[in-house]
């Protein structure tokens, strides 16, 4: 080959060279343009603060777009898919959640630390007719009756005890949490509620007697759960609701027939004279 084939040859391959990096160079930056112009995804991120161990709402939660690039590995895409479910870490506002975060959200997520959950049985006056709802507080109101042991000298001048039962009721627990109300015959339920005997409501009838059981489940204490407890089998249950944000605790002296009569002026009929 001659000095003029070999230069020429020289000089093709640097044409070669130079034509493949500007290809090189063109692929790329359609690439990245691709890149820049690809639509965003979806993903769930936290619309508000959110604590760990408590069951995710629709409310905290939305979905926002982000590049694809930006995509952590493991993000959510689909609402559904945790809401009712906890995390086991907090989230901030807009942090994007991972399926690492999430866990099973049972019902005891619910239940606030250091309380426990005790359901109970009443009558529709004591969710004010259908509008007590999870969230609000209640105060527990115990109605039942207790031997009364008088001591009376008969005809004979012996003392001999008469047992009756008074009446009395008192505030028992106050400022419970609502957890969950439920009405069987708005959530599809089947099938009545079996009472024990023991459980006797405002009305003074039973489920048998057409009064409308609901259940309403609370947050209580150890202590507030025994007394809860204790006024649901031996006496009548009710609540009363209180105002948003009052959480003052009253001393209640309770109520009987004394104290009716001697403390609040209420007359007590005087018995027919023989």
């Amino acid at each position: 080959m001659g000095r003029s084939g070999k230069i020429f040859l020289v000089f093709g391959v640097i044409l070669a060279l130079l034509g493949g990096g500007a290809l090189f160079m063109y692929l790329q930056s359609m690439g990245s343009a691709a890149a820049q112009t690809a639509p965003p995804v979806n993903v769930v991120v936290a619309a508000v603060a959110v604590p760990s161990y408590k069951p995710l709402t629709a409310e905290q939660l939305q979905l926002k777009p982000v590049p694809r690039e930006a995509v952590p590995p493991g993000a959510v895409y689909d609402l559904s898919t945790v809401t009712g479910k906890a995390l086991s870490g907090p989230a901030q506002p807009g942090q994007v959640l991972l399926t690492s975060m999430i866990t099973e959200g049972g019902f005891a997520y619910s239940v606030p630390k250091g309380k426990r959950a005790i359901a109970v049985w009443v009558d529709r006056s004591s969710v004010l007719n259908g509008l007590l709802r999870e969230g609000d507080h209640v105060d527990a109101l115990f109605m039942g009756k207790f031997p009364q042991v008088n001591f009376s000298k008969g005809q004979d001048g012996k003392y001999a005890d008469k047992k009756a039962e008074a009446p009395v009721g008192k505030t028992i627990a106050q400022n419970l949490q609502v957890l969950k109300v439920q009405n069987p015959k708005d959530s599809g339920a089947t099938g009545a509620i079996i009472l024990p005997e023991s459980v006797k409501f405002s009305a003074g009838t039973s489920e048998s007697g057409g009064t409308e059981v609901w259940t309403v489940i609370l947050a209580v204490t150890g202590q507030e759960a025994e007394a809860v407890q204790y006024a649901q089998t031996n006496g009548i249950l009710s609540f009363v609701v209180r105002a948003n944000g009052d959480t003052a605790v009253e001393d209640t002296a309770g109520v009987s027939e004394e104290i009716l009569n001697k403390g609040m002026g209420v007359p007590v009929p005087l018995q027919p004279q023989k």
